[in-house]
């Protein structure tokens, strides 16, 4: 998870997309890391996709601020 973080804080969203949809796919309930896979498609410019990682992680997490805020 910490090397996703990084690679997003760096700006480098390609490569934290594949490691946060790995986290996301073994551990789908931990709604961190659907919050990242969210970030990372939203900065790729797939919002559609990036909204329904968003709504999972508040589905997994209940109140997601941060979901909240991406989904506006």
């Amino acid at each position: 998870y910490q090397t996703a973080e990084n690679l997003c804080n760096e700006g480098n969203f390609q490569f934290a997309a594949g490691l946060a949809l790995h986290l996301f796919t073994y551990k789908p309930g931990d709604p961190r890391f659907g919050f990242m896979a969210g970030t990372c498609m939203q900065r790729l410019g797939l919002h559609a996709n990036a909204a329904k990682f968003f709504c999972h992680a508040l589905v997994s997490g209940g109140d997601h601020p941060g979901a909240l805020f991406r989904l506006g």
